[in-house]
């Protein structure tokens, strides 16, 4: 979005930030695994990790692990892509929701509701 419409721009805040994580997940009935091993040894190599988050503009994994002398300008010169160290070390990982606290909000919204007709 930041690409196609120029009137918005995209920051991360100083004091840290939310951190998400997007799975890939492999079927418990699936037998063949090979496949599945080299899609992602493949996705994990530097370069493609590198290439993968130019193309997308979306962080690979592995990039913050990566020495920053390996990695393009592009990338290094991108926070967010590759934010500073300090900005990520404030940040927080965004982990899911347990049952109980699912359970929890339902509940809240429904009181809510409830209580607005």
């Amino acid at each position: 979005m930041v690409k196609t419409r120029k009137e918005i721009a995209a920051v991360v805040p100083q004091s840290g930030t939310a951190l998400s994580a997007n799975l890939w997940v492999k079927p418990a009935a699936t037998s063949e695994t090979s496949l599945t091993e080299k899609w992602i040894d493949f996705c994990w190599q530097p370069q493609v990790a590198e290439q993968m988050s130019l193309l997308t503009q979306i962080t690979s994994p592995i990039l913050p692990g990566i020495n920053t002398n390996e990695l393009t300008s592009e990338i290094n010169n991108n926070p967010l892509l590759l934010p500073p160290k300090e900005v990520l070390e404030k940040s927080e990982f965004l982990y899911p929701l347990a049952d109980s606290t699912i359970e929890q909000y339902r509940q809240l919204w429904r009181e809510i509701r409830i209580s607005t007709e």
